[in-house]
């Protein structure tokens, strides 16, 4: 009943937030043990298209002489991206979910469509931070003759600052669920998926406090793999495909 009941808390979350790329989930299927845990470090570069809504107010005219003021809105579709170093560590502290959390830093570029044939690039002028946390449900283990099937859910949040001369804030947030399947074969561990998130971005002006926002739904096949290298050390290599693309590798220790 409590993993029930926490399986739907980040499914609501799932549906309530959103972030710019579909988060690379850097593990399989595979169970922890009752109070161990896992370390991943890793790098990624992805390419994703965030979503902005621009507002304003204009004059339609209908007739000659005759015209109205109105409200439009319109959605502008950016083009992102982007490196990042991550750590995330997972841990399971009682029977069924594993729980984890993640911290990094990114380097970032947004270019973002103008009217012209001149599009507009933002560049981040320091390395922004992200962060998130998520939890993982083992709905089929593995066996002999079948894989593993596993459920992952995660929020995840970044903020970057672009060139001190635009002084603009760039703010994102996800929402995931991502379905994972995986299978031991010796050394090697194949596992792949699919991913559903909704992803959320918000651009503000520091000095004017004015800013614009959007969303956009998203679905992402995903694939990877890990390979044994001892006892407790692996590396790992997973890529985005469909939409938004992006390619990770790390090292991971099991403890």
């Amino acid at each position: 009943m409590y993993g029930c009941k926490v399986v739907c808390f980040f499914v609501i979350l799932a549906c309530m937030f959103s972030g710019t790329f579909a988060s690379e989930t850097m593990d399989t299927a595979r169970q922890i043990e009752k109070g161990k845990a896992r370390v991943v470090f890793y790098n990624s570069s992805f390419k994703n298209s965030p979503v902005l809504k621009v507002r304003g107010t204009g004059n339609v005219r209908i007739t000659q002489g005759y015209e109205y003021a109105t409200d439009y809105e319109t959605e502008v579709n950016c083009s992102g991206y982007g490196n990042q170093t991550v750590l995330k560590v997972s841990y399971n502290p009682f029977e069924g979910l594993i729980w984890w959390g993640k911290i990094g830093s990114a380097d970032y570029r947004l270019d973002v469509p103008s009217t012209s044939y001149i599009s507009t690039s933002l560049v981040s002028s320091s390395p922004g931070l992200m962060s998130g946390i998520g939890a993982r449900y083992l709905i089929f283990p593995e066996t002999v003759v079948t894989p593993a099937l596993g459920a992952d859910f995660s929020l995840t949040l970044s903020e970057i600052r672009f060139d001190r001369a635009y002084q603009l804030r760039f703010e994102t947030a996800e929402g995931q669920i991502a379905f994972i399947i995986s299978k031991t074969m010796s050394v090697f561990e194949p596992y792949g998926g699919i991913k559903v998130y909704r992803s959320y971005s918000k651009i503000t002006d520091t000095q004017t406090f004015e800013s614009t926002s959007g969303y956009k739904d998203n679905v992402n096949l995903f694939g990877g793999v890990r390979v044994k290298l001892y006892r407790y050390e692996w590396l790992i290599v997973e890529g985005n495909f469909i939409g938004e693309t992006g390619i990770s590798a790390g090292v991971g220790l099991g403890f």
